[in-house]
């Protein structure tokens, strides 16, 4: 169905606007069939016929559902999420016999301003407010201060029990933060990255030294 959509969406500029304007991408509300054809300089029947070429108003409230589903998903995540995990997720809420392709995912993605893709094929909401947390660097040094070094995996999980009692922005649900989150922080924000030092499994603050293996 997705895929569908898109190939049908993505032939015409004018299309694309009219899409983008009734899925309410960048805006606080859904505009009206008029203020759409205002906006665009067309005909309220203009963009009723645009949107009935395109076979999407009978859908209209499954595809709000699609997208509203993927930025709850994306801000319980803390803004970041790998493409390969919103297959699962929405395979799972959608009962789906089969996960959406990668392509398929980065292509609906794409239409979406409030959104980047990066070269990794990971999701980032733009602005989020998780990126930009200035408690998560405190609550980070709090802990590695009493342990020489942790596991991303781990620290995510206290980040995640901190987070669900101090975050001041009211979330719907305690954040379910993965470890592809904690990487992006650590890229978005320099002072943290002058602090701390990531590997691929484990982070500690820079100056201590990493544990080795003993030898047998």
């Amino acid at each position: 169905m997705v895929l569908s959509w898109l190939q049908a969406v993505i032939k015409k500029e004018n299309q694309m606007n009219v899409i983008k304007m009734r899925m309410g991408f960048g805006q606080q509300y859904i505009p009206t069939l008029q203020e759409c054809a205002e906006k665009l300089d067309l005909s309220r029947e203009g963009i009723r016929q645009i949107l009935y070429k395109l076979r999407i108003e009978s859908n209209f409230q499954l595809l709000k559902r699609f997208w509203d589903f993927i930025i709850n998903v994306l801000n319980n995540a803390g803004g970041v999420l790998l493409i390969s995990e919103i297959s699962i997720l929405l395979k799972e809420e959608f009962k789906w016999e089969r996960y959406p392709s990668i392509t398929v995912i980065k292509g609906a993605l794409s239409i979406n301003p409030n959104i980047n893709i990066t070269a990794r094929d990971i999701a980032v909401l733009k602005n989020d407010n998780c990126l930009k947390c200035k408690n998560i660097p405190k609550i980070l040094e709090h802990i590695l201060l009493q342990e020489k070094e942790m596991f991303i995996s781990k620290a995510i999980l206290i980040i995640e029990k901190c987070c669900s009692i101090l975050c001041k922005y009211d979330m719907p649900t305690s954040p379910t933060f993965s470890d592809t989150f904690l990487k992006i922080f650590y890229e978005h924000n320099p002072q943290f990255e002058s602090s701390f030092k990531m590997t691929n499994d484990k982070i500690y603050i820079k100056g201590k030294q990493l544990s080795t293996p003993a030898k047998k």
